[in-house]
């Protein structure tokens, strides 16, 4: 039997060879590798990644970070988000023990900017309208669907939901408007 070169790079190294040798890995990596393959004849990530504006992507990450504080400040949403939670305002602004949550907030933001500014670049999207469009169609088809079903089966008060994914669309039309706006 031939080696297929084209299942080779499905089987993280391994010597196993022929036909179906990618139906072999596990089914996240597959799925993985196929998109890899697919958007390299789109993009050259290492190329779109020196070609990012940083001072974008910085200015995005850290408008995310400061929406998530003003969003959930007990005078925007901060008491209906904490209702919602059944929590008391002293409970709320209690910060012990947070620390890594704010680390993931701050790194989930700057993951978000760099993965909308790639897709940006893959699309040819730019401007302040298109980029916050961009965004907001992001966080509706991704995060706010997926809070929807999620928080609906855990029986999570709807407000709550809305509360959540309306600050995801916002973040996320917030990113794509700042990288239009720097493109």
């Amino acid at each position: 039997m031939r080696k297929d070169p084209k299942a080779q790079w499905l089987t993280s190294g391994s010597t196993r060879t022929g036909n179906y040798a990618a139906l072999r890995c596990q089914p996240v990596t597959l799925v993985v590798r196929l998109l890899t393959i697919e958007l390299r004849k789109y993009m050259n990530f290492t190329e779109e990644l020196q070609n990012l504006n940083y001072i974008a992507v910085v200015i995005a990450t850290i408008t995310s970070y400061v929406l998530g504080f003003v969003w959930y400040h007990w005078a925007v949403f901060g008491e209906a988000w904490a209702n919602a939670l059944g929590l008391t305002k002293e409970e709320a602004d209690k910060t012990e023990g947070l620390g890594g949550a704010f680390a993931i907030s701050l790194v989930s933001g700057l993951t978000k900017t760099i993965f909308i500014a790639l897709l940006m670049s893959a699309t040819n999207i730019s401007g302040l309208i298109s980029g916050a469009f961009f965004g907001a169609v992001l966080a509706i088809v991704f995060t706010a669907t997926s809070l929807g079903y999620y928080n609906g089966f855990a029986r999570t008060p709807s407000k709550l939901t809305l509360i959540n994914s309306a600050h995801s669309v916002i973040e996320l039309a917030l990113i794509g408007a700042i990288i239009g706006v720097f493109t």
